[in-house]
C-alpha cells in the first residue's frame, strides 16, 4: 500500500511525522509531501492521500481543483477541536463558517476543503451528525502518543506539586481556572506553556518544551494536570492526556464526556476533588508510581498514535472500494 501523508514543515509538535513514522512502521509505503507541485505529480501513483489539518497550509482553491481527478481516496486527519464555542451548533461555528455584512454564512476554506475529500477524521465524536448536515462525510478517530516517548521518574519529594503544558491562552478558560485554584491553595505548578500567552500569576512559567524532553521535565513534579479547552464535547480530549499517560505520569484530569472507562488516572469533577486528588497523590510516591506504571500500560496498548493510525487505515478500506468503484464508473 502507497500512501501519500501532505503535512507542512513545522519546527514545534511535529504530529503528521509521528504519523508517517508509524505507518511506515506498519509496513506502508509512505510518501511525504509538502507541496501541490508534488502532490500533483504522485496522486495517481498512491492508494491513500492523508492530509494535516486546514489543507496541510496549501492553497484551498488548488486542492479542490486537484480533487476532482483524484483516484483514491483522499482524507484529513484534524487533531484540533472545531466546536471551540460552548452552545453554538457546528453549522454556526467560526472555524468552520463565517458571516458576512449581510449575515450570511459562507463556508472557510478549511470547510470547502473538508466537503471535496471522501473523508474528514475529527475529535467530536458527538458532532459526527452536524458535520454530516454541513456535507461532510466525519468519522471520529482520536490521536495518540508516540510510543517512543520515554519513561518519567517519580520522586520522594518532587520540586512542584504539578506540572502543566500547553496554550496559556484566555479562550482555555478551564485550564486557567483550575489553575488559578491550585495556585491559591498554596501547590507550586509549574506551567509550560505557549509563547503568546502567559499563565496565572504565581505560577513557574516555563519555556516551550520539546516532547521528547517532557518525560525530563515531568519528573521534577508530583502529578500532570489535564484539561482540554472544552469537557462537554463528546469524545474530545487534547491528546495532552495521552501523552502525560503515555510517559507514565501520575494523571490528574478534569472529566470530558465520552471519557473511556476504567482510566488509570484520578479523574475530577470539581474543585474540591481535584485539589484533595493533588494533595493525596503528592504525599504517595508509591501511589503515584503505579498510577504512572499502570497509565503508561493502558496508552502503549489503546492509544499509541501507532494503534490510531491502524484504525485509521482499517476504515479506509471501505473508502478505497468505493473509489475505485467511482473511478471505473467516471472513466467507464
Amino acid at each position: 500500500m502507497r500512501v501519500g501523508v501532505i503535512y507542512p514543515v513545522v519546527r514545534r509538535w511535529r504530529k503528521m511525522q509521528w504519523v508517517a513514522c508509524a505507518l511506515r512502521r506498519l509496513g506502508v509505503d509512505v510518501v511525504a509531501i509538502h507541496d501541490l507541485e508534488h502532490l500533483a505529480a504522485v496522486h495517481e501513483q498512491l492508494d491513500l492521500v492523508i492530509f494535516a489539518q486546514r489543507g496541510a497550509g496549501l492553497n484551498h482553491t488548488d486542492v479542490i481543483a486537484l480533487a476532482e481527478k483524484r483516484t483514491c481516496p483522499w482524507v484529513i486527519w484534524w487533531f484540533d477541536l472545531l466546536a471551540i464555542e460552548p452552545g453554538v451548533p457546528l453549522a454556526k461555528q467560526t472555524t468552520l463558517q463565517t458571516s458576512t455584512s449581510q449575515n450570511i454564512l459562507e463556508p472557510t476554506d478549511d470547510l470547502q476543503v473538508m466537503r471535496v475529500v471522501d473523508c474528514v477524521f475529527v475529535k467530536e465524536g458527538g458532532l459526527v451528525d452536524q458535520y454530516a448536515a454541513l456535507d461532510v462525510n466525519a468519522h471520529y478517530l482520536d490521536q495518540g502518543c508516540p510510543d517512543w516517548i520515554h519513561e518519567c521518574k517519580h520522586h520522594e519529594v518532587p520540586e512542584w506539586d504539578v506540572f502543566v503544558w500547553g496554550n496559556t491562552g484566555k479562550a482555555w478558560k478551564a485550564r486557567r481556572h483550575d489553575v488559578n485554584e491550585i495556585v491559591s491553595e498554596g501547590f507550586a505548578v509549574a506551567w509550560a506553556g505557549h509563547a503568546a500567552g502567559h499563565p496565572p500569576a504565581a505560577c513557574l512559567p516555563l519555556p516551550w518544551c520539546p516532547p521528547t524532553n517532557l518525560p525530563v521535565i515531568m519528573s521534577k513534579a508530583a502529578v500532570a494536570l489535564s484539561v482540554s479547552m472544552r469537557s462537554d464535547v463528546i469524545g474530545y480530549t487534547s491528546d495532552r492526556l495521552w501523552i502525560a499517560m503515555g510517559m507514565g505520569a501520575c494523571v490528574v484530569a478534569r472529566h470530558f464526556a465520552g471519557m473511556p472507562m476504567g482510566l488509570p488516572v484520578r479523574v475530577y469533577r470539581g474543585t474540591a476533588d481535584m485539589l484533595l486528588a493533588i494533595q493525596q497523590l503528592r504525599a504517595d510516591r508509591g501511589r503515584r508510581a503505579a498510577m504512572g506504571k499502570a497509565a503508561r500500560r493502558w496508552v502503549m496498548k489503546h492509544r499509541t498514535v501507532k494503534t490510531q493510525c491502524e484504525r485509521l487505515l482499517e476504515k479506509c478500506k471501505r473508502l478505497q472500494k468505493k473509489s475505485a468503484a467511482n473511478v471505473e464508473e467516471r472513466d467507464g
